[in-house]
């Protein structure tokens, strides 16, 4: 099903390709009297595509990081920089491709565990009681919007990552109260019987509570081998700080834990996640 034609496209895949600030011609869409709470979109006078302005308070710069060291592994929302404003950009469903046909709610799994685990974003919840009708053939659910018809799905606003480090002042020779929790945290979630459709995710905690949040995917060997394929990708991401320092730079962040803290706190926990999956598949091989 197709459901709206751009004459020009603002990026081939948005899920593998970054968009070009540069191209942007960014207009602020008339205001319609039944949403007019609706004031913070914006359109691409080139492709009409729309854009959400970010509010001061969400923390922008932080979701451009995020989303530049995620982008190409895991389908997230462009923040781009136009003027002196961010924004974040809205999928063109027509443009992306289907995920993992056949695996698709297992790579929501997957997905929303590595946003949860390794950035500290806990407010991704793909549940039907938080579903409602999006724009442009979107679902959209907590902080994610997803065709479920089209297999195609894509995350936005990671404000309320980047918390505290797993980290004892950078030293990776100490092994911290705070590392020890994570992996056993990571230890119990990643155990194959507390995976699948029917068990609650356990440590998900949203707004202080504990968030009814149910795997998508029955299959519990599934996840573990796409959180794994990610996880590889990512730490070859973080294999130098190349990468790392050059989106830091780009996106004009400078994390308040430090950003060489910040660096060894994601690539421990990529390791201790990878380590414990590995574990697990071993077991279901005995």
């Amino acid at each position: 099903m197709k459901f709206e034609r751009f004459d020009k496209k603002i990026t081939p895949d948005p899920s593998i390709s970054s968009i070009r600030e540069e191209a942007l011609n960014l207009k602020k869409r008339k205001i319609l009297k039944i949403f007019p709470s609706k004031d913070n979109i914006y359109i691409d006078k080139n492709t009409k595509e729309r854009f959400f302005k970010i509010r001061e308070e969400a923390n922008a710069k932080q979701q451009r990081v995020i989303a530049l060291l995620l982008k190409g592994i895991i389908n997230v929302a462009d923040v781009v920089k136009y003027k002196n404003d961010y924004f974040s950009h809205q999928y063109n469903i027509n443009s992306v491709k289907s995920d993992n046909e056949g695996k698709f709610l297992s790579e929501i799994d997957a997905d929303i565990l590595i946003l949860r685990e390794v950035f500290d974003d806990g407010d991704k919840l793909y549940r039907e009681e938080w579903s409602r009708p999006g724009v442009g053939g979107w679902t959209e659910y907590r902080n994610m919007s997803v065709s479920n018809s089209e297999k195609k799905k894509y995350y936005f606003d990671f404000h309320v990552g980047f918390n505290k480090s797993i980290i004892v002042n950078n030293n990776l020779d100490l092994k911290s109260n705070e590392e020890e929790k994570f992996r056993m945290k990571i230890k119990e979630i990643l155990k194959e019987e507390h995976l699948g459709s029917e068990k609650i995710i356990p440590f998900i905690v949203l707004f202080g509570e504990h968030a009814p949040q149910r795997y998508a995917s029955n299959d519990s060997k599934e996840i573990l081998i796409l959180t794994k394929q990610k996880i590889n990708l990512l730490l070859d991401r973080f294999h130098n700080k190349e990468f790392f320092v050059n989106v830091m730079k780009k996106a004009e962040y400078e994390d308040p834990l430090g950003n060489d803290i910040r660096f060894q706190d994601i690539r421990k926990r990529l390791e201790i996640i990878k380590e414990i999956i590995d574990e697990e598949i071993g077991k279901s091989k005995e």
